[in-house]
């Protein structure tokens, strides 16, 4: 299982991506002013979302308040870049 953690400047906005490398799996938390993450998408098909995420609109999720999150993944030869968008806001990677 992959996790991967993007946060902004203040880490009040927290987007929490899990997914496993077979891609069977896909799930996505929001942790909003310090709450305990909510997972707000979860899905058993991968493929779609994946190939959705590569594209130049990437893959959005809107939450119950309205918020939209983007996700953005471009795979390159050596590894993949994500950019995550909370509203209009870039959020940042956490590398652990």
């Amino acid at each position: 299982m992959q996790t991967k953690m993007f946060f902004d400047d203040s880490f009040e906005v927290g987007i929490i991506v899990n997914y496993d490398n077979s891609k069977q799996m896909f799930s996505v938390s929001l942790s909003y002013k310090n709450n305990i993450p909510d997972k707000i998408f979860c899905s058993n098909s991968v493929n779609d979302i994946f190939s959705k995420m590569r594209t130049g609109d990437g893959f959005s999720i809107i939450t119950k308040e309205n918020q939209k999150i983007n996700i953005k993944y471009n795979r390159s030869l050596f590894c993949g870049k994500w950019k995550v968008n909370f509203e209009s806001v870039e959020l940042h990677q956490i590398k652990f």
